[in-house]
């Protein structure tokens, strides 16, 4: 006893396909995501590491350390901005990302970077990330918020992450 199925032959084919079409657009819209996330993560990393290394100038020496007397050419704290913006550029191009911002607020550096997200991502703009860092202060633990009392920032002498600071 065979049913009369004639009209609904090959209906699986079809509902395989919509299956199929239905997981590819999944894969590429979780793909798209990861790009963009991924980008995301490198412009902070990227802008973390140009503001740490531009706040801290070649030499050693922490960025409150910059002395001397006002040249010809303009006043020590102009070329400690160039200098550390000129480093902060260096580092942030070495990690992928290009430095759109750079700002010297008195002891400290703030940065804005952009990455560009690889594949499909790219369509929706860069990932933008800003960070700032400088010198310890008096009164400040040199940790970020939520770290415990007593923990130090990564590098010796300087705060930075993002946009999060401690202190006043």
């Amino acid at each position: 006893m065979r049913s009369d199925r004639r009209g609904e032959e090959g209906s699986a084919t079809v509902t395989a396909l919509g299956v199929v079409g239905v997981l590819l657009v999944l894969l590429l819209a979780t793909l798209t995501l990861g790009a963009a996330s991924g980008a995301a993560h490198r412009a902070q990393s990227a802008a973390d590491l140009a503001a740490l290394a531009g706040a801290r100038p070649a030499g050693g020496a922490g960025a409150a350390g910059a002395t001397g007397t006002a040249g010809a050419a303009g006043t020590v704290g102009a070329s400690r901005a160039s200098g550390g913006c000129a480093q902060a550029r260096r580092i942030a191009e070495l990690h992928g990302a290009v430095l759109r911002e750079c700002h010297v607020d008195g002891a400290d550096l703030e940065v804005e970077v952009a990455v560009t997200p690889a594949g499909p991502a790219r369509r929706f703009g860069d990932a933008v990330a800003r960070a700032r860092a400088g010198p310890d202060r008096p009164g400040d633990a040199g940790v970020a918020p939520g770290i415990p009392e007593g923990a130090r920032a990564p590098a010796e002498g300087l705060t930075g992450g993002g946009d999060a600071r401690s202190g006043p």
